[in-house]
């Protein structure tokens, strides 16, 4: 362990297994509730399992040579890792030479800073709302509001709406399951996480089409 100079963990998320997950979640719910379970969620949660992610882990070492950054070689291996649990490749598909064999260079670090959503869209080259359809990511407007800042949000409405909040019953709730009198007391109560509030803002403008109010 002593020869360990860095490790990662990378946790990696599909949006189509992510939407086919919340399709059998939801099926499931319904299925519970109509089969009168008094709270279907957990039961739910236990029959669907987790929601699908994959996790792959990487590391490098002094002794090993490389002509890449260390750090970046067990960040990069920690990447392929996951991606290698989640894309299969079929009996006797072909890895390109360049795959294999990578042109790695040497980077130099660099100060980090933080970027709107729009600035790292435009930057990927799809900073309008048409090519932002054209690859299946829905309306910008309504996927991204507008912020002042960037934050740890909920970037996806597919993501935004399985968020789980408690009623004042002790009942858990989806947003996607709340009206917007109820998504705007989540906005504004003291006792929900970011997450949660970041969650409420974005049904509130994807199903009512309404700003989240101000305190």
């Amino acid at each position: 362990m002593k020869d360990i100079v860095a490790a990662f963990r990378c946790e990696i998320n599909d949006s189509h297994a992510s939407w086919e997950y919340q399709k059998m979640f939801s099926a499931a719910l319904e299925s519970l509730r109509g089969s009168g379970v008094a709270d279907p969620v957990p039961a739910a949660r236990e029959i669907c399992g987790p929601r699908p992610s994959w996790v792959g882990y990487g590391y490098s070492t002094k002794t090993e040579k490389s002509r890449m950054n260390k750090v970046q070689l067990a960040r990069k291996r920690a990447e392929a890792d996951a991606l290698k649990k989640r894309i299969v490749i079929p009996f006797g598909g072909q890895v390109a030479e360049t795959d294999a064999s990578p042109d790695y260079v040497d980077a130099q670090p660099e100060e980090a800073t933080k970027k709107t959503t729009g600035q790292n869209l435009k930057e990927l080259g799809f900073g309008d709302d048409e090519k932002h359809h054209e690859i299946g990511l829905g309306d910008l407007e309504k996927d991204f509001p507008k912020t002042d800042e960037v934050t740890n949000v909920v970037v996806f409405y597919d993501q935004a709406k399985t968020i789980i909040v408690h009623t004042k019953a002790g009942a858990e709730k989806f947003m996607s399951e709340l009206s917007a009198d109820q998504l705007n007391r989540v906005y504004l109560s003291s006792d929900t996480t970011q997450e949660q509030k970041d969650a409420a803002a974005i049904v509130l403008k994807q199903d009512f089409q309404m700003e989240p109010p101000t305190a």
